[in-house]
C-alpha cells in the first residue's frame, strides 16, 4: 500500500500562492470592462462581411445566383434595422451607426431607414449627456 508523502510547508506556500493567482486572474477576468455598444459592434462586423458580398456581386467581381444574393441583401437589411433601434453608448457606436446611415442620407432615393438618423441624434445627445432642443406648441409650454 502507498503512503502519500507529506507536503513540505514550501510545497504548501506555492500551492496557496499558485491558487490566490488563479483566484486573482479569475476575479480580474471577471471585472474586465464589457463593452457597452458590443452588440452594435458586432453587427457592424457581420454588415461589412455582407455588404462587401453584394459590392463585389454588384461590380461583377464575384457571381452570386440570385437566390444568395437576395439572401445577403435581406440579411444586411435586417443588421442595418437591428442596428438602427439599439441606442449607441459610446461613440464606437455612434460611429458604427453612422457609417450605414451615410449611406441612406446620400444615395438612396428610398429611404428605408427613416429613423437612423433621429437615432443618431438621440445617441450624440445622450453620450454627450446634453439634452436637444425641441419646439413645443404654446398648447404645452409650462405657465401656459
Amino acid at each position: 500500500m502507498a503512503y502519500a508523502t507529506p507536503l513540505s510547508r514550501r510545497s504548501l506556500l506555492a500551492i496557496s500562492a499558485a491558487a490566490a493567482a488563479g483566484t486573482a486572474t479569475g476575479a480580474a477576468a471577471s471585472l474586465a470592462p464589457v463593452n457597452p455598444d458590443a452588440e452594435l459592434l458586432r453587427l457592424e462586423r457581420e454588415h461589412d462581411a455582407l455588404y462587401t458580398r453584394i459590392d463585389k456581386h454588384n461590380r461583377r467581381l464575384v457571381e452570386l445566383d440570385e437566390a444568395g444574393f437576395e439572401a445577403d441583401h435581406d440579411a444586411c437589411c435586417d443588421v442595418e434595422f437591428a442596428m438602427q433601434d439599439i441606442p449607441a453608448q459610446t461613440w464606437a457606436g455612434v460611429i458604427a451607426k453612422a457609417r450605414i446611415a451615410v449611406e441612406y442620407a446620400e444615395r438612396h432615393e428610398h429611404r428605408v431607414l427613416d429613423d437612423m438618423i433621429p437615432s443618431l441624434i438621440e445617441d450624440i445627445l445622450r453620450i454627450s449627456n446634453v439634452t436637444g432642443k425641441r419646439y413645443l406648441p404654446p398648447s404645452e409650454r409650462q405657465g401656459a
